[in-house]
Protein backbone atom coordinates (compact mmCIF):
# COMPACT_ATOMS: atom_id res chain seq x y z
CA UNK A 1 0.00 0.00 0.00
CA UNK A 2 1.13 3.44 -0.96
CA UNK A 3 1.03 5.83 1.45
CA UNK A 4 2.09 9.78 1.04
CA UNK A 5 1.72 12.74 3.73
CA UNK A 6 0.60 16.55 2.25
CA UNK A 7 -0.93 19.66 3.10
CA UNK A 8 -2.46 21.80 0.77
CA UNK A 9 -3.41 25.55 1.26
CA UNK A 10 -5.77 27.74 -1.03
CA UNK A 11 -2.63 28.04 -3.30
CA UNK A 12 -2.42 24.21 -3.62
CA UNK A 13 1.60 24.54 -2.01
CA UNK A 14 2.74 21.19 -1.55
CA UNK A 15 5.21 20.25 1.10
CA UNK A 16 6.53 16.80 1.10
CA UNK A 17 9.88 14.89 1.19
CA UNK A 18 10.58 12.62 -1.25
CA UNK A 19 13.92 12.81 -2.16
CA UNK A 20 13.75 9.76 -5.01
CA UNK A 21 11.71 12.22 -7.85
CA UNK A 22 12.81 14.43 -10.16
CA UNK A 23 13.17 18.63 -9.37
CA UNK A 24 11.28 18.56 -12.53
CA UNK A 25 8.70 16.16 -11.88
CA UNK A 26 8.32 17.97 -8.37
CA UNK A 27 7.49 21.07 -9.91
CA UNK A 28 5.15 19.34 -12.05
CA UNK A 29 3.23 17.24 -9.56
CA UNK A 30 2.94 20.51 -7.41
CA UNK A 31 1.01 22.30 -10.35
CA UNK A 32 -1.17 18.70 -11.28
CA UNK A 33 -2.77 18.01 -7.88
CA UNK A 34 -5.32 20.43 -7.74
CA UNK A 35 -6.06 19.29 -11.40
CA UNK A 36 -6.07 15.77 -10.32
CA UNK A 37 -8.55 16.70 -7.00
CA UNK A 38 -11.08 18.24 -9.11
CA UNK A 39 -10.98 15.54 -11.68
CA UNK A 40 -11.41 12.45 -8.78
CA UNK A 41 -14.93 12.88 -8.11
CA UNK A 42 -14.96 16.76 -8.60
CA UNK A 43 -14.42 17.89 -4.84
CA UNK A 44 -11.65 20.22 -5.13
CA UNK A 45 -9.63 20.20 -1.59
CA UNK A 46 -8.52 23.69 -1.06
CA UNK A 47 -7.58 23.77 2.52
CA UNK A 48 -6.16 20.10 4.89
CA UNK A 49 -3.70 17.80 5.81
CA UNK A 50 -3.34 14.87 4.06
CA UNK A 51 -2.85 10.99 4.53
CA UNK A 52 -3.53 9.06 1.63
CA UNK A 53 -4.06 5.38 1.77
CA UNK A 54 -5.81 2.51 -0.47
CA UNK A 55 -7.80 -0.28 1.62
CA UNK A 56 -9.91 -3.35 -0.31
CA UNK A 57 -8.80 -1.45 -3.83
CA UNK A 58 -10.36 1.54 -3.55
CA UNK A 59 -8.35 4.93 -2.86
CA UNK A 60 -8.78 7.15 0.33
CA UNK A 61 -8.06 10.66 1.73
CA UNK A 62 -7.92 11.29 5.08
CA UNK A 63 -7.98 15.26 5.91
CA UNK A 64 -7.60 16.89 8.75
CA UNK A 65 -6.72 20.09 10.56
CA UNK A 66 -9.50 23.11 9.35
CA UNK A 67 -10.02 21.02 6.39
CA UNK A 68 -11.80 23.03 2.89
CA UNK A 69 -13.16 21.15 0.06
CA UNK A 70 -15.03 22.50 -2.81
CA UNK A 71 -17.23 21.37 -5.25
CA UNK A 72 -19.27 23.66 -7.85
CA UNK A 73 -20.54 26.28 -5.59
CA UNK A 74 -20.71 24.35 -2.46
CA UNK A 75 -17.57 24.65 0.22
CA UNK A 76 -17.75 22.23 2.78
CA UNK A 77 -15.73 23.59 6.51
CA UNK A 78 -15.04 20.38 8.96
CA UNK A 79 -12.23 19.34 11.63
CA UNK A 80 -11.87 16.14 9.67
CA UNK A 81 -13.03 14.43 6.73
CA UNK A 82 -12.31 10.94 4.82
CA UNK A 83 -12.24 11.03 1.27
CA UNK A 84 -13.23 8.15 -1.03
CA UNK A 85 -11.64 9.04 -4.30
CA UNK A 86 -12.97 5.75 -6.13
CA UNK A 87 -16.48 5.98 -4.69
CA UNK A 88 -16.47 10.35 -5.08
CA UNK A 89 -17.67 10.21 -1.81
CA UNK A 90 -17.06 11.95 1.49
CA UNK A 91 -17.66 11.93 5.35
CA UNK A 92 -17.07 15.04 7.69
CA UNK A 93 -16.90 14.71 11.09
CA UNK A 94 -16.63 17.93 13.62
CA UNK A 95 -18.38 21.66 13.40
CA UNK A 96 -19.57 20.47 9.84
CA UNK A 97 -20.28 23.61 7.82
CA UNK A 98 -21.65 23.66 4.18
CA UNK A 99 -22.45 26.83 2.29
CA UNK A 100 -23.82 27.15 -0.66
CA UNK A 101 -23.97 30.28 -3.21
CA UNK A 102 -23.39 32.17 0.39
CA UNK A 103 -27.55 31.93 0.42
CA UNK A 104 -27.75 28.72 2.30
CA UNK A 105 -25.79 27.34 5.31
CA UNK A 106 -26.55 23.78 6.58
CA UNK A 107 -24.11 23.20 10.37
CA UNK A 108 -24.35 19.73 12.17
CA UNK A 109 -21.86 17.14 13.57
CA UNK A 110 -21.12 14.30 10.64
CA UNK A 111 -21.50 14.94 7.42
CA UNK A 112 -21.99 12.09 3.95
CA UNK A 113 -21.54 13.75 0.49
CA UNK A 114 -22.76 11.89 -2.25
CA UNK A 115 -20.51 13.92 -5.48
CA UNK A 116 -22.00 12.11 -7.87
CA UNK A 117 -25.83 12.68 -6.89
CA UNK A 118 -24.68 15.89 -4.52
CA UNK A 119 -26.59 14.86 -2.43
CA UNK A 120 -25.36 15.22 1.45
CA UNK A 121 -26.69 13.56 5.03
CA UNK A 122 -26.08 15.70 7.95
CA UNK A 123 -26.86 14.08 10.75
CA UNK A 124 -26.66 15.50 14.83
CA UNK A 125 -27.73 19.32 15.85
CA UNK A 126 -28.71 20.04 12.07
CA UNK A 127 -29.07 23.99 11.34
CA UNK A 128 -30.15 25.09 7.89
CA UNK A 129 -30.07 29.09 7.89
CA UNK A 130 -31.23 30.81 4.77
CA UNK A 131 -32.62 34.60 4.61
CA UNK A 132 -35.40 35.04 7.61
CA UNK A 133 -35.13 30.96 8.30
CA UNK A 134 -34.12 28.58 10.34
CA UNK A 135 -34.13 25.08 10.33
CA UNK A 136 -32.92 22.64 13.43
CA UNK A 137 -33.25 18.73 13.15
CA UNK A 138 -31.18 15.77 14.00
CA UNK A 139 -31.36 14.20 10.58
CA UNK A 140 -30.95 16.53 6.87
CA UNK A 141 -30.78 15.00 3.50
CA UNK A 142 -30.18 18.26 1.17
CA UNK A 143 -29.54 17.86 -2.59
CA UNK A 144 -27.52 20.56 -3.64
CA UNK A 145 -28.22 20.18 -7.49
CA UNK A 146 -32.32 21.09 -6.92
CA UNK A 147 -31.85 22.69 -3.57
CA UNK A 148 -34.18 20.35 -1.59
CA UNK A 149 -33.99 19.31 2.08
CA UNK A 150 -35.80 16.53 3.71
CA UNK A 151 -36.00 15.86 6.95
CA UNK A 152 -36.97 12.17 8.58
CA UNK A 153 -37.12 13.05 11.93
CA UNK A 154 -38.73 15.72 14.32
CA UNK A 155 -37.60 19.35 13.03
CA UNK A 156 -38.21 23.21 14.13
CA UNK A 157 -38.21 25.74 11.67
CA UNK A 158 -38.69 29.86 12.64
CA UNK A 159 -39.28 31.96 9.98
CA UNK A 160 -39.78 35.66 11.14
CA UNK A 161 -42.85 35.25 14.04
CA UNK A 162 -43.18 31.73 13.59
CA UNK A 163 -42.53 29.19 14.99
CA UNK A 164 -43.05 25.23 13.12
CA UNK A 165 -42.52 21.56 14.60
CA UNK A 166 -43.20 18.58 12.57
CA UNK A 167 -42.23 15.05 12.42
CA UNK A 168 -40.66 15.11 9.06
CA UNK A 169 -40.36 17.75 6.39
CA UNK A 170 -39.45 18.79 3.08
CA UNK A 171 -37.56 22.49 2.20
CA UNK A 172 -37.39 23.53 -0.98
CA UNK A 173 -34.75 26.41 -0.95
CA UNK A 174 -34.98 27.72 -4.41
CA UNK A 175 -38.74 28.54 -4.28
CA UNK A 176 -38.24 28.88 -0.22
CA UNK A 177 -41.16 26.19 0.13
CA UNK A 178 -41.69 23.89 2.45
CA UNK A 179 -43.77 20.60 3.32
CA UNK A 180 -44.28 19.18 6.57
CA UNK A 181 -45.79 15.84 7.89
CA UNK A 182 -47.35 14.54 11.01
CA UNK A 183 -47.80 16.48 14.30
CA UNK A 184 -47.55 19.53 12.29
CA UNK A 185 -47.30 22.88 14.85
CA UNK A 186 -47.38 26.28 13.55
CA UNK A 187 -47.52 29.14 15.73
CA UNK A 188 -47.21 32.81 16.15
CA UNK A 189 -48.59 35.23 17.85
CA UNK A 190 -51.99 35.81 16.71
CA UNK A 191 -52.97 31.40 15.96
CA UNK A 192 -51.60 28.26 16.92
CA UNK A 193 -52.28 25.57 14.13
CA UNK A 194 -51.90 22.16 14.37
CA UNK A 195 -52.68 19.57 11.32
CA UNK A 196 -51.26 16.47 9.98
CA UNK A 197 -49.92 18.19 6.82
CA UNK A 198 -48.74 21.52 5.70
CA UNK A 199 -47.07 23.20 3.38
CA UNK A 200 -45.73 26.50 4.32
CA UNK A 201 -44.26 29.26 1.67
CA UNK A 202 -41.67 31.30 3.77
CA UNK A 203 -41.27 34.10 1.27
CA UNK A 204 -45.30 35.21 1.60
CA UNK A 205 -45.79 33.39 5.27
CA UNK A 206 -48.75 31.45 3.57
CA UNK A 207 -49.72 28.29 5.13
CA UNK A 208 -51.92 25.46 3.21
CA UNK A 209 -52.78 22.67 5.86
CA UNK A 210 -54.46 19.03 4.93
CA UNK A 211 -55.81 16.21 7.27
CA UNK A 212 -57.56 17.11 10.38
CA UNK A 213 -56.52 20.76 11.44
CA UNK A 214 -56.78 22.97 14.70
CA UNK A 215 -56.66 26.77 14.54
CA UNK A 216 -56.48 28.40 17.88
CA UNK A 217 -56.85 32.12 17.91
CA UNK A 218 -54.65 33.18 20.93
CA UNK A 219 -56.85 36.27 21.67
CA UNK A 220 -59.91 35.02 22.59
CA UNK A 221 -59.33 31.44 22.27
CA UNK A 222 -61.77 30.90 19.13
CA UNK A 223 -61.24 27.61 17.85
CA UNK A 224 -61.30 26.23 14.42
CA UNK A 225 -61.20 22.76 12.83
CA UNK A 226 -61.30 21.92 9.43
CA UNK A 227 -59.40 19.15 6.82
CA UNK A 228 -58.15 21.82 4.44
CA UNK A 229 -57.75 24.71 4.31
CA UNK A 230 -54.71 27.51 3.76
CA UNK A 231 -53.75 30.91 5.73
CA UNK A 232 -51.68 34.08 5.12
CA UNK A 233 -50.21 35.85 7.80
CA UNK A 234 -49.49 38.89 5.65
CA UNK A 235 -52.77 39.39 4.05
CA UNK A 236 -54.88 38.01 7.42
CA UNK A 237 -56.89 35.92 5.15
CA UNK A 238 -58.04 31.95 5.62
CA UNK A 239 -60.06 29.53 3.61
CA UNK A 240 -61.10 26.17 5.42
CA UNK A 241 -63.29 23.35 4.08
CA UNK A 242 -64.34 19.75 4.92
CA UNK A 243 -66.09 19.70 8.06
CA UNK A 244 -65.94 23.05 9.01
CA UNK A 245 -66.27 23.90 13.17
CA UNK A 246 -65.40 27.32 14.69
CA UNK A 247 -66.24 26.93 18.30
CA UNK A 248 -66.64 30.31 20.51
CA UNK A 249 -67.92 30.69 24.24
CA UNK A 250 -71.45 29.66 23.54
CA UNK A 251 -71.34 29.80 20.50
CA UNK A 252 -69.96 27.37 17.53
CA UNK A 253 -70.47 27.16 14.14
CA UNK A 254 -70.45 24.13 11.43
CA UNK A 255 -70.17 24.68 7.75
CA UNK A 256 -68.39 23.08 4.47
CA UNK A 257 -66.54 25.70 3.75
CA UNK A 258 -65.35 29.49 5.08
CA UNK A 259 -63.39 32.58 3.52
CA UNK A 260 -61.91 34.84 6.37
CA UNK A 261 -61.14 38.22 6.67
CA UNK A 262 -59.11 38.63 9.39
CA UNK A 263 -58.86 42.61 9.24
CA UNK A 264 -62.00 42.87 8.79
CA UNK A 265 -63.07 40.04 10.74
CA UNK A 266 -65.66 38.78 8.39
CA UNK A 267 -66.42 35.66 6.97
CA UNK A 268 -68.54 33.84 4.60
CA UNK A 269 -69.46 30.18 5.36
CA UNK A 270 -70.94 28.13 2.49
CA UNK A 271 -73.50 24.89 2.32
CA UNK A 272 -74.90 22.79 5.85
CA UNK A 273 -74.44 25.81 7.73
CA UNK A 274 -75.53 25.19 11.35
CA UNK A 275 -74.55 27.83 14.04
CA UNK A 276 -75.27 26.73 17.68
CA UNK A 277 -76.07 29.20 20.50
CA UNK A 278 -76.00 27.03 23.29
CA UNK A 279 -76.79 29.74 26.37
CA UNK A 280 -80.09 30.53 24.26
CA UNK A 281 -80.93 26.85 23.37
CA UNK A 282 -80.80 27.84 19.57
CA UNK A 283 -79.42 26.52 16.39
CA UNK A 284 -79.73 27.89 12.70
CA UNK A 285 -79.41 25.93 9.31
CA UNK A 286 -79.01 27.20 5.71
CA UNK A 287 -76.38 27.03 2.92
CA UNK A 288 -75.03 30.35 3.02
CA UNK A 289 -73.80 32.18 5.82
CA UNK A 290 -72.18 35.60 6.74
CA UNK A 291 -70.42 36.79 9.63
CA UNK A 292 -69.23 39.98 11.09
CA UNK A 293 -66.90 39.29 14.14
CA UNK A 294 -67.22 43.22 15.29
CA UNK A 295 -70.95 43.30 14.26
CA UNK A 296 -71.08 40.33 16.52
CA UNK A 297 -73.69 39.61 13.26
CA UNK A 298 -74.67 36.13 11.83
CA UNK A 299 -76.81 36.15 8.78
CA UNK A 300 -77.94 32.76 7.03
CA UNK A 301 -79.92 32.55 4.11
CA UNK A 302 -80.83 29.43 1.07
CA UNK A 303 -83.06 27.36 3.55
CA UNK A 304 -82.10 29.33 6.38
CA UNK A 305 -84.49 27.80 9.40
CA UNK A 306 -83.67 28.99 13.49
CA UNK A 307 -85.02 26.54 16.00
CA UNK A 308 -85.42 27.50 19.47
CA UNK A 309 -85.11 24.93 21.46
CA UNK A 310 -88.32 24.13 24.85
CA UNK A 311 -88.51 21.36 26.81
CA UNK A 312 -91.90 19.86 24.92
CA UNK A 313 -92.19 22.04 22.07
CA UNK A 314 -89.43 23.76 19.86
CA UNK A 315 -90.22 26.92 17.56
CA UNK A 316 -88.69 26.57 14.02
CA UNK A 317 -88.52 29.46 12.13
CA UNK A 318 -87.72 30.11 8.33
CA UNK A 319 -87.31 32.76 6.46
CA UNK A 320 -85.60 33.76 2.88
CA UNK A 321 -82.89 35.54 5.32
CA UNK A 322 -82.26 35.61 8.86
CA UNK A 323 -79.74 38.02 10.63
CA UNK A 324 -78.72 36.67 14.32
CA UNK A 325 -77.29 39.55 16.57
CA UNK A 326 -74.99 38.18 19.19
CA UNK A 327 -74.24 41.42 20.87
CA UNK A 328 -75.33 41.04 24.53
CA UNK A 329 -73.62 44.42 25.91
CA UNK A 330 -75.76 46.92 23.94
CA UNK A 331 -78.98 45.72 22.34
CA UNK A 332 -78.79 42.34 23.36
CA UNK A 333 -79.27 39.13 21.45
CA UNK A 334 -81.41 39.57 18.45
CA UNK A 335 -83.03 38.26 15.14
CA UNK A 336 -83.83 39.86 12.22
CA UNK A 337 -85.73 37.75 9.56
CA UNK A 338 -87.56 39.03 6.37
CA UNK A 339 -89.24 37.91 3.08
CA UNK A 340 -91.65 34.76 3.11
CA UNK A 341 -91.10 34.41 7.07
CA UNK A 342 -92.85 31.30 8.39
CA UNK A 343 -93.24 29.75 12.02
CA UNK A 344 -93.95 26.14 13.44
CA UNK A 345 -94.72 25.65 16.70
CA UNK A 346 -97.16 22.83 17.75
CA UNK A 347 -99.16 25.49 19.42
CA UNK A 348 -98.38 28.78 17.33
CA UNK A 349 -97.57 29.03 13.97
CA UNK A 350 -97.15 32.35 11.95
CA UNK A 351 -96.52 33.71 8.56
CA UNK A 352 -95.30 37.26 7.81
CA UNK A 353 -92.95 39.34 5.25
CA UNK A 354 -90.46 40.21 7.91
CA UNK A 355 -89.59 39.38 11.74
CA UNK A 356 -88.01 40.88 15.01
CA UNK A 357 -87.11 39.19 18.05
CA UNK A 358 -85.77 40.56 21.21
CA UNK A 359 -84.19 37.66 23.24
CA UNK A 360 -83.86 40.06 26.76
CA UNK A 361 -87.29 41.12 26.22
CA UNK A 362 -89.22 37.80 24.84
CA UNK A 363 -90.91 40.24 22.37
CA UNK A 364 -91.24 38.43 18.88
CA UNK A 365 -92.76 41.26 16.40
CA UNK A 366 -94.08 40.16 12.97
CA UNK A 367 -94.61 42.89 10.49
CA UNK A 368 -96.52 43.48 6.78
CA UNK A 369 -99.38 41.02 6.51
CA UNK A 370 -99.21 38.81 9.30
CA UNK A 371 -101.35 35.59 10.12
CA UNK A 372 -100.60 33.85 13.57
CA UNK A 373 -102.12 30.75 14.74
CA UNK A 374 -103.13 29.68 17.99
CA UNK A 375 -104.50 26.46 18.14
CA UNK A 376 -107.85 27.05 16.59
CA UNK A 377 -107.36 30.81 16.67
CA UNK A 378 -106.36 32.63 13.78
CA UNK A 379 -105.29 36.43 14.25
CA UNK A 380 -104.47 39.10 11.69
CA UNK A 381 -103.63 42.97 11.75
CA UNK A 382 -100.92 45.33 10.26
CA UNK A 383 -98.24 44.33 13.23
CA UNK A 384 -98.52 41.62 15.64
CA UNK A 385 -96.32 41.23 19.05
CA UNK A 386 -96.01 38.04 20.81
CA UNK A 387 -94.45 38.51 24.73
CA UNK A 388 -93.28 35.53 25.86
CA UNK A 389 -92.85 34.26 29.53
CA UNK A 390 -91.19 31.07 30.63
CA UNK A 391 -91.43 30.15 26.77
CA UNK A 392 -94.84 30.07 26.72
CA UNK A 393 -97.29 33.13 25.05
CA UNK A 394 -98.01 35.58 27.50
CA UNK A 395 -99.12 38.61 25.95
CA UNK A 396 -100.51 39.39 22.40
CA UNK A 397 -100.18 43.06 20.79
CA UNK A 398 -102.05 43.85 17.41
CA UNK A 399 -101.64 47.23 15.94
CA UNK A 400 -104.42 48.15 13.00
CA UNK A 401 -106.62 46.16 11.30
CA UNK A 402 -106.53 43.48 13.78
CA UNK A 403 -108.91 40.24 13.41
CA UNK A 404 -109.45 37.48 15.50
CA UNK A 405 -111.14 34.34 14.39
CA UNK A 406 -111.56 31.05 15.97
CA UNK A 407 -113.85 27.84 14.78
CA UNK A 408 -116.76 26.65 16.06
CA UNK A 409 -117.73 24.17 13.27
CA UNK A 410 -116.84 24.19 9.75
CA UNK A 411 -119.61 27.28 8.56
CA UNK A 412 -119.36 29.17 11.76
CA UNK A 413 -116.76 31.31 13.27
CA UNK A 414 -116.36 33.36 16.05
CA UNK A 415 -115.11 36.36 15.19
CA UNK A 416 -113.37 39.54 16.95
CA UNK A 417 -112.45 42.65 15.28
CA UNK A 418 -110.94 46.58 16.12
CA UNK A 419 -108.38 48.70 15.24
CA UNK A 420 -105.97 47.60 17.62
CA UNK A 421 -106.54 44.71 19.80
CA UNK A 422 -104.04 43.27 23.40
CA UNK A 423 -104.78 39.49 24.29
CA UNK A 424 -103.34 38.39 27.85
CA UNK A 425 -102.72 34.64 27.85
CA UNK A 426 -103.08 32.26 30.96
CA UNK A 427 -101.31 28.55 30.78
CA UNK A 428 -100.65 28.93 27.32
CA UNK A 429 -104.59 30.34 25.86
CA UNK A 430 -105.98 33.22 25.64
CA UNK A 431 -108.22 34.34 28.49
CA UNK A 432 -108.90 37.78 27.65
CA UNK A 433 -108.79 40.61 24.40
CA UNK A 434 -109.37 43.57 24.98
CA UNK A 435 -110.53 45.12 21.71
CA UNK A 436 -109.30 49.17 21.54
CA UNK A 437 -111.64 51.42 18.91
CA UNK A 438 -113.80 50.20 16.47
CA UNK A 439 -114.74 47.08 18.06
CA UNK A 440 -116.96 44.57 16.47
CA UNK A 441 -117.75 41.15 17.56
CA UNK A 442 -119.27 38.13 16.26
CA UNK A 443 -120.04 34.90 18.75
CA UNK A 444 -122.65 32.33 18.95
CA UNK A 445 -124.27 31.28 21.70
CA UNK A 446 -124.85 27.03 23.14
CA UNK A 447 -127.17 25.80 25.71
CA UNK A 448 -125.42 23.15 28.21
CA UNK A 449 -125.90 20.36 25.62
CA UNK A 450 -123.45 22.58 23.59
CA UNK A 451 -126.62 23.16 20.62
CA UNK A 452 -126.16 26.34 18.92
CA UNK A 453 -129.32 28.51 20.37
CA UNK A 454 -128.04 31.83 19.14
CA UNK A 455 -125.33 34.30 17.58
CA UNK A 456 -124.79 37.60 19.18
CA UNK A 457 -123.05 40.44 16.78
CA UNK A 458 -122.35 43.71 18.40
CA UNK A 459 -119.96 46.92 17.87
CA UNK A 460 -118.95 49.49 20.31
CA UNK A 461 -115.74 51.77 20.74
CA UNK A 462 -114.24 49.08 23.37
CA UNK A 463 -114.64 45.62 23.97
CA UNK A 464 -113.39 43.44 26.73
CA UNK A 465 -113.84 39.62 25.92
CA UNK A 466 -113.19 36.95 27.94
CA UNK A 467 -112.84 33.44 26.58
CA UNK A 468 -112.34 29.86 27.50
CA UNK A 469 -110.52 27.10 25.32
CA UNK A 470 -111.42 29.65 22.81
CA UNK A 471 -115.22 29.95 23.82
CA UNK A 472 -116.26 33.47 24.67
CA UNK A 473 -117.41 33.59 28.57
CA UNK A 474 -118.33 36.80 28.41
CA UNK A 475 -118.23 40.78 26.87
CA UNK A 476 -117.72 43.76 28.79
CA UNK A 477 -118.60 47.12 26.56
CA UNK A 478 -117.47 50.37 27.29
CA UNK A 479 -119.41 53.52 25.32
CA UNK A 480 -122.49 53.02 23.57
CA UNK A 481 -122.73 49.27 22.02
CA UNK A 482 -125.35 48.21 19.32
CA UNK A 483 -125.83 44.51 20.17
CA UNK A 484 -128.16 42.20 18.35
CA UNK A 485 -128.98 38.57 19.77
CA UNK A 486 -130.15 36.82 16.82
CA UNK A 487 -131.63 32.99 16.51
CA UNK A 488 -129.28 30.87 15.11
CA UNK A 489 -131.82 29.95 11.91
CA UNK A 490 -132.49 33.52 11.32
CA UNK A 491 -129.03 35.59 10.94
CA UNK A 492 -128.34 35.17 6.77
CA UNK A 493 -124.74 33.50 6.34
CA UNK A 494 -123.50 36.83 4.80
CA UNK A 495 -124.20 38.11 7.97
CA UNK A 496 -122.40 35.76 10.21
CA UNK A 497 -119.32 37.41 8.42
CA UNK A 498 -117.61 40.60 9.38
CA UNK A 499 -115.97 42.94 6.67
CA UNK A 500 -112.68 41.44 5.84
CA UNK A 501 -113.30 38.20 7.05
CA UNK A 502 -110.45 35.70 5.15
CA UNK A 503 -110.18 32.09 6.51
CA UNK A 504 -106.56 31.42 5.77
CA UNK A 505 -105.94 27.43 6.66
CA UNK A 506 -104.58 26.51 3.42
CA UNK A 507 -101.39 28.33 4.18
CA UNK A 508 -100.33 27.56 7.59
CA UNK A 509 -97.41 25.39 8.12
CA UNK A 510 -98.37 21.93 9.60
CA UNK A 511 -95.49 20.66 10.11
CA UNK A 512 -91.63 21.60 10.09
CA UNK A 513 -90.90 20.38 6.85
CA UNK A 514 -94.17 23.01 5.63
CA UNK A 515 -91.36 25.88 6.24
CA UNK A 516 -89.47 25.09 3.37
CA UNK A 517 -92.19 24.53 0.77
Amino acid sequence: MLCFFAKLTMHSRIYHKILSIHPFLWVCLILLLPILSKAQGGIEIIHADLFGFEQNGEKFQQLTNGVIVKQDNITLYCDSALKNDTRNVMDAYGHVRLVQADSLTVTGDVLHYDANTRVATITNNVVLTQTDFILTTQQLIYDTKTKIGYYPVFGKIINKDNTLTSSTGYYYSTEKVSYFKKDVDLKNKDYHITCDTLKYNNATSVAYFQGFTTITKIADSTTITCNNGWYDKAKGNSQFSKKVKIKQPEQTLFCDSMNWRNEQEIGDAYRNILLIDSANKMQVTGNYGYYNRKAQLTKVSNKAIATQFVDKDSMHLHADTIFYFSDTAKAGKRILAYNHVKIYKKDMQAIADSLWYLFKDSIMTFYNHPILWLDSTQITADTISVKFKNQKADMLIMRQNSFVISVEDSVRFNQIKGRDIDGFFKNNNLQLMKVLNDAECIYYIKDDAKAFIGVNKITSINLDIYLDSNQVQGVNYKGMPDGILHPITELPPAEQRLKKFVWYQSIRPRSKEDLLK
